[in-house]
């Protein structure tokens, strides 16, 4: 018990002693990896996951890569992180899924374009990618990895008579690993909303996505505490509550247009299906 406590008290002095802001929302939270920590840790992963996607990898000439990265390029000059190396591949894959790396490593899959709809619904997504780069969210679920596993030691050591460590590790994932990471996924919505409208697309947008993802994905009620993402109709929801805020950005990059008619993206799509129809892939 002693040993417990006193573990408890090196514990706390060295949270409060690594306390910081999250970028952009100024959340108070806990971290212990440094971004260069975080960099090497991702480095290897993400030339793994390339040469495991290299078949399905389409070419930098293909319509849909050219569009993403069009998309891509005034979000990553809104988020403004000059030291990072931004790298984009899109993925010939049915999956509705994008996700990002740090050090700016973006991947989109070709599932998510039908979903996004237009070039500001693809802004949506990618801009919230984005907002996990800049938030340096990896580096916080490591860090709530680590504080996890001496949380887990020291539970064990003080209830571990009387409580099973099944139901200890059930506490961990469900009561706070969960929670933990469905705040860091509306604060990644939160950033990227900021962005996109910085980046002069269109925020109005943004809950329309997500409230195609819930119809998509057939969402009940309760799904999001089983889950490390909140509800997609709570998502649009939330971004709802946050478009005053995302107006007043975009007004303030003194957008005098949208960056693409939405008819654009509807072109970008058509003749790709037309290209694909010629060479029989349909």
């Amino acid at each position: 018990m002693i040993l417990a406590a006193g573990g408890t008290v090196i514990g706390g002095v060295y949270v409060m002693t690594h306390l910081e802001k999250a970028p952009i929302t100024g959340r108070t939270r806990f971290m212990a990896v440094s971004p260069e920590m975080e960099m090497s840790m991702t480095k290897d992963v993400w030339e793994q996951l390339k040469q495991e996607l290299k078949p399905q990898t389409l070419p930098a000439s293909d319509k849909r890569a050219k569009m993403v990265k069009e998309v891509s390029l005034p979000i990553i000059q809104a988020a403004n992180l000059p030291d990072v190396q931004w790298e984009i591949i899109v993925v010939e894959k049915d999956e509705p899924n994008a996700f990002a790396l740090p050090g700016g490593k973006i991947c989109v899959f070709t599932g998510i374009l039908p979903v996004a709809k237009d070039h500001d619904g693809l802004a949506t997504v990618i801009a919230h990618e984005i907002g996990h780069v800049v938030a340096r969210h990896h580096a916080e679920n490591w860090t709530l990895a680590q504080f996890l596993t001496y949380a887990n030691y020291g539970l064990q050591l003080l209830v571990g008579d009387v409580v099973s460590p099944q139901i200890i590790a059930a506490f961990m994932q469900y009561g706070v690993s969960m929670p933990f990471n469905r705040t860091n996924e509306t604060e990644a919505d939160h950033i990227g909303l900021l962005l996109m409208a910085k980046a002069c697309f269109d925020p109005e947008v943004a809950p329309g996505l997500w409230e195609r993802m819930a119809d998509l994905h057939k969402e009940s009620s309760v799904s999001q505490y089983l889950s490390t993402h909140p509800a997609s109709k709570n998502r649009a929801a939330y971004l709802k509550d946050k478009m005053p805020e995302a107006e007043k950005m975009r007004e303030a990059s003194h957008c005098s247009a949208l960056h693409f008619r939405r008819s654009d993206f509807a072109n970008h799509q058509r003749a790709q299906d037309d290209e694909q129809e010629q060479r029989g892939f349909w």
